[in-house]
Parts: C-alpha cells; structure tokens; sequence
C-alpha cells in the first residue's frame, strides 16, 4: 500500500439507517453509540469506544459516561435497555440537538447492537510491495534483536517521524501476532525527508523486511498539532497514532469544519477529526459515510 493510500483509507464503519420523522427547527445532529446514567446521576452518551459489550465489572455494575448529559431521558420511553446494581446502560441511534453541554432527542430512538470490542486490523504498510511479495533479503539478521537495533538507528534520523512493524504477510495466513516475528513482520519507518540514508543506516543492523516512506510532516509538526488539539476545549482525546498522523475526538464536528481546516493547513490525512456528533441524513434511506 503507498503512502497516498494509508493516508486516505479508513477501517469502514457499518450504519444502518437512522429512523425519521418530520422535524423543525434547530440544527440536528446524531450520535451513535453507548448511554449510560448511574445511579443519582444525570444520563450521559458514551465518549470514544465505549459501545462495547465489557462495560460493566465482574459484580454486574456498569461505567459511567463523560459525553453530553442527556436532557429529559426516560429510560421507560426507550427500547433494551440493561439494568445494573449502580446504574443503567443501553445502545442506541439518537437525532437530536446540542446546545453546550447537553443533548436533547428529538426523533424516536432506534436500538443498536453493542460494537465489537476488536476492530479490524487496518494496513499500515505505507510502501508498495516490492516485485516478488515480501521477503527478507538476510533472514539470518531479522531477529527481534535485529529489529531492535534498527528501530534504535531509525529514531536517531533526521526527520525521523514513527517506526513500528507490521505483520501484513502473517494476516495473509491468518498468523498474525502482536510481538515481532522473525519471519513474518515488515519493519516500517516514516522519515519527514531523504530516505535512502535513512535505509543505508538500518541496512548496517538490519537484514529484513523493510519499507521506508517519506511523510509530509515532520514528527515534531505532529506532536505541535497533538497539543494544539489537547488544548482545545470540545476536544475529547487526542494523540499520534500509525503511521504519521494526529487522530482526534471532539464533541461536534457533524459539519466537517474542523476537519476542512485541518486538511487545508496541513494536507489530507495527516490529521483525522472523529466527531462524536454526526450529520443527519435527510433521507432514512441515506447511510451514514464513516
């Protein structure tokens, strides 16, 4: 996969369609995912991957949520909801409006299945494969040691960004693992800059896999942008993930203005705005695009 690639891809979300009724007025928003309200405290949706099944302890209670309090939620008016000794908990598809701190729902609520725990694993293999699939080209200095010293060396470069590796060839027979494998992970490094040095100098500690890619930033303009973002007010998390981009939560970019700028100021890709709140379609036979 090539750099222009990893950065335009996403893992595709799966939505239904949202229920909808004649509505006017404020702007609606929607969101989609876990409710929750404890036990003397006000209802509240889910922020980040809460809509989990593994959220509530081993004694049956459930955790609470950080979103935006619910205004005039009614547990009895709303479908598969679950019950627990300190509070109450469903998953949900809600159209509303938000005003601050606070949502308020404003078409029927739809049930959702809780989102698996485990997402797909996405691509981040930010070269092509070379001619003849992915082989290393010393097998005997592609030891864990071996990727140790090289990620060593790549965090030594100038305009040295991420290094990390990835076990593409293991997924192709579903023998992927999390720790290194000698035999099956791609050792991966991002350079804001010249690359062939940057190759020559992993090449002296390392004999295997190996894909360089340039990136259009620098690590340094990825952790500016990280407290950029940190320090915004409806910013939820904020941090920098694989391969070379700053990945957001904030409250309410339904309209895809945080993201435009972003994208005008530093390329597309390099930083990803996930919106807790999400336009509504006009039309219930319309998706949501994730």
């Amino acid at each position: 996969m090539a750099v222009d690639d990893v950065l335009h891809t996403r893992v595709p979300a799966s939505h239904e369609p949202w229920p909808t009724t004649p509505t006017r007025g404020a702007r609606e928003v929607g969101f989609e995912g876990r409710v929750a309200q404890l036990n003397g405290h006000a209802a509240r949706l889910g922020t980040g991957n809460t809509a989990v099944p593994a959220s509530f302890a081993l004694d049956g209670s459930i955790h609470g949520c950080s979103g935006l309090v619910l205004t005039d939620w009614d547990w009895d008016r709303v479908p598969a909801s679950r019950v627990a000794p300190n509070g109450r908990e469903g998953w949900y598809r809600l159209v509303g409006t938000h005003e601050g701190s606070t949502f308020t729902v404003t078409r029927p609520v739809a049930p959702m299945p809780p989102r698996p725990a485990v997402v797909p694993r996405e691509d981040i293999v930010p070269c092509a494969e070379p001619a003849g699939g992915w082989r290393h080209p010393e097998p005997g200095r592609a030891t864990s040691a071996h990727f140790e010293a090289a990620r060593h060396v790549a965090q030594r470069q100038p305009g040295f960004v991420m290094v990390w590796f990835d076990q593409k060839p293991a997924r192709a027979v579903g023998r992927e693992m999390a720790a290194y494998n000698a035999d099956l992970s791609i050792v991966c490094v991002t350079v804001h800059g010249e690359t062939e040095t940057v190759r020559d100098r992993i090449r002296e500690v390392y004999g295997g896999m190996l894909c360089i890619a340039a990136w259009p930033v620098s690590g340094a303009t990825l952790l500016g942008i990280e407290r950029e973002l940190r320090d915004a007010s409806d910013v939820i998390d904020a941090g920098v993930r694989l391969p070379g981009r700053v990945e957001a939560t904030v409250v309410d970019d339904a309209e895809g203005r945080l993201q435009t700028m972003y994208d005008a100021r530093y390329g597309p890709g390099i930083v990803w705005i996930h919106s807790q709140l999400r336009s509504v379609p006009g039309d219930a036979s319309t998706r949501w695009q994730g």
